[in-house]
Order: C-alpha cells, then structure tokens, then sequence
C-alpha cells in the first residue's frame, strides 16, 4: 500500500497500520500476525508462512 495515499484510508484504521513500515498478515479469520519496521528475512519469512 502506498502509505503517503493510503495512510487515513479505512483499511489502515482498521487493521491498525499507523507507521509506514508495517506488514499485517491477514487471513479470513482475521490477522494472524503483524511486523513493524523489520528487515530481517526470517522474521518477515516467517510472517508470510503464517499465512500460507
């Protein structure tokens, strides 16, 4: 999402997305994890396979 047009959109609000360096993993049952201002690849490794 590209945070300088989307950072007051609905979406952000509620998935509570308030720093532009934020991955929210969501699935139907809702989010299932979250990383804030991470580069590390396995941290960001393991976020995805949480949602796979």
């Amino acid at each position: 999402m590209d945070w300088d047009t989307y950072a007051d959109a609905p979406i952000a609000e509620q998935y509570k997305v308030n720093y532009q360096a934020t991955m929210v993993m969501v699935k139907s049952s809702g989010e299932v994890g979250r990383l804030i201002a991470q580069t590390s690849k396995a941290k960001i490794k393991a976020l995805l396979d949480k949602g796979l």
